[in-house]
């Protein structure tokens, strides 16, 4: 198949290569995946063996690559293919997939380019994906901000609601001010 948009077929062969993915990643997430595609925009079909050769970025773990037709290499993130491409076409897509690390910066850039195939046209032989990673969010902890009244003498009702309903909510490093007791009212209920 074609990649869209492409109408114009150069001289010669000329392969792209391009990487796309499917919406954000988040740092923790497993089986994130990037599509690597090989199209001939050129006017003859190609000759010889295409090497595909992907540069993934800081903050990833390759844990696959695969592809019909292709022979890859998982360590070097390489595939290749000697099956001829005929002008105006793609070879079978590329799935690389890859876990993303807790750490992983917020926007990072997936590299990948072909060679190889009697390619006439070199400078155009590396594509780039800009990839944004959203934050891991950790649901076990509920930062509940609060306010000191230590200073004060009248101490009267809370502007705070007396319950919550946040689930699984533990409440640890409290510790009751000067004047507060616990010996009725709100007070005996909270503590």
């Amino acid at each position: 198949g074609k990649i869209d948009g492409q109408t114009n077929l150069a001289d010669g062969v000329d392969l792209i290569v391009s990487s796309t993915h499917d919406g954000d990643f988040t740092q923790g997430d497993s089986n994130v995946l990037y599509t690597l595609t090989v199209y001939n925009q050129g006017n003859t079909a190609s000759s010889g063996t295409v090497t595909v050769t992907n540069l993934l970025p800081e903050g990833l773990t390759a844990t696959a690559l695969t592809g019909t037709g292709w022979t890859v290499n998982l360590a070097s993130l390489t595939a290749s293919c000697s099956t001829v491409l005929p002008s105006g076409n793609s070879y079978p897509p590329l799935f690389l997939t890859a876990n993303v690390a807790t750490n992983a910066p917020a926007l990072v850039t997936n590299i990948v380019s072909v060679y190889g195939g009697n390619d006439a046209y070199l400078t155009n032989n590396v594509s780039d994906d800009e990839t944004v990673i959203n934050p891991m969010i950790d649901n076990s902890v509920i930062v509940l901000v609060g306010f000191d009244v230590s200073g004060q003498t009248n101490y009267g009702l809370s502007p705070l609601l007396p319950t919550t309903n946040a689930a699984n909510l533990t409440c640890g490093g409290l510790t009751r001010g000067s004047g507060v007791t616990s010996g009725s009212g709100a007070a005996a209920r909270a503590w």
